[in-house]
């Protein structure tokens, strides 16, 4: 932004000057200036100024009565006082101040290149403040925004942790009730205690889930997601958690399967956030398919370096009216999981920040009916600085393809 140290007189001086020889009587300056139009002109001696002559000077001079013929140089008043071109306006209007002067000529290689004046400064400065003006103006309007957005996001997040922990938590206290009451061996609506004890268990390890999607989303929405970058293999990432997840599936009658190429390039990311990313692109196969699907997990290097993870499933599909709320935040889609499990609605926004701060990208393929694919790329070795987000229209795009 523009300000008075920062900017050179030369941008802000009257140019080009109007000189008149000392030797020019005071009526023919007159009629210069006059006919120029110009509040001043320089007086030269020889083509070495020797001051300057305003309007003002030339009107007081000839309404007291001077002879007109004389001289403009007998008439230049104090000693010529310039500045050079490359000089700051703050410091020229501390010259123009310390001098009692409203005009000062502009120097560059000892000739005289323009004038300035305090009528030039003053609109400058006007400009500038403006400019802050509107700089201030903008800054608090971004904020605001940012404010809102910031309170939305903390009232759409308590609102769901309010929601959504609340059926757990009262299964929780009701069968912890149960169980005080309830003696060895005995069974209470066909549950024994360990079945009993089993449901406590998968209620409390849900509300971690939400927990933890939560606490992520957060950080990522202040910046505060931090990656511990390390060169890692995606296939030892990919096999422990792969395992988990057939036993999953094969309760629920899903084939899933695993194609992992062979002589992959050691990736440099953060093993735990990209195990992260798989997790939530299995777990949802695996909830939206039902029995009889089947699922593919499988890898590739990329040509330009890289390696690419993609999960296929054969289930129900995503429509056309929700592939573009994919990756976002709070989503709810149309598809429903097939036995029941319970989604925040997070895990795939997560999924994209988590990518993208690896200087990679997300994208998802799908037919209604036939099945989706979902996949990642990231890139060998991370950017230099934080990846930022692709465009919407090439995610929606990504999304539809």
């Amino acid at each position: 932004m523009k300000d008075l140290a920062s900017i050179r007189v030369e941008e802000i001086m009257t140019s080009p000057v109007v000189a008149v020889p000392a030797s020019l009587s005071l009526r023919e300056t007159a009629k210069v200036v006059e006919g120029r139009r110009i509040s001043c002109a320089v007086v030269e001696d020889g083509g070495v100024p020797v001051g300057i002559v305003t309007e003002r000077d030339l009107v007081r001079s000839l309404s007291r009565g001077v002879d007109p013929d004389e001289s403009v140089g007998a008439h230049v008043g104090k000693q010529l006082v310039s500045v050079d071109a490359g000089v700051p306006v703050g410091q020229v209007l501390s010259v123009m101040q310390d001098c009692s002067i409203r005009h000062l000529p502009v120097v560059s290689s000892g000739k005289v290149v323009g004038l300035v004046t305090q009528t030039n400064i003053m609109r400058f400065s006007e400009e500038v403040l403006k400019g802050y003006s509107e700089a201030l103006e903008e800054q608090v309007r971004r904020q605001t925004v940012e404010l809102h957005q910031a309170a939305e996001f903390k009232d759409r997040i308590l609102g769901m942790a309010a929601h959504d922990l609340r059926t757990p938590l009262t299964v929780v206290a009701y069968w912890s009730e149960v169980l005080e009451t309830l003696g060895e061996g005995e069974e209470v609506e066909g549950l024994d205690r360990r079945q009993i004890l089993r449901m406590i268990g998968d209620q409390a390890a849900q509300m971690n889930k939400l927990i933890s999607d939560l606490l992520d989303i957060t950080r990522i929405q202040q910046g505060k997601l931090v990656l511990r970058l390390a060169p890692a293999d995606i296939r030892d990432i990919l096999a422990s958690r792969l395992d988990v997840y057939a036993a999953l599936a094969h309760k629920k009658g899903i084939s899933l399967e695993r194609s992992l190429g062979e002589g992959l390039p050691m990736v440099e990311m953060d093993s735990e956030r990209v195990g992260g990313v798989v997790d939530n692109l299995v777990s949802n196969a695996v909830k939206f398919c039902g029995k009889g699907d089947s699922i593919l997990v499988r890898t590739e290097s990329m040509a330009e370096g890289g390696i690419r993870v993609e999960v296929e499933d054969s289930g129900q599909g995503i429509s056309e009216q929700d592939m573009p709320k994919l990756f976002t935040e709070f989503a709810k889609l149309g598809a429903k999981p097939t036995a029941n499990e319970t989604s925040t609605g997070l895990g795939l926004a997560i999924v994209k920040k988590v990518v993208e701060q690896h200087g990679g990208q997300v994208y998802a393929r799908s037919t209604l009916g036939k099945g989706s694919t979902f996949g990642f790329s990231l890139p060998a070795k991370q950017p230099a600085g934080p990846a930022p987000a692709a465009p919407a229209a090439q995610q929606q795009q990504s999304a539809a393809a």
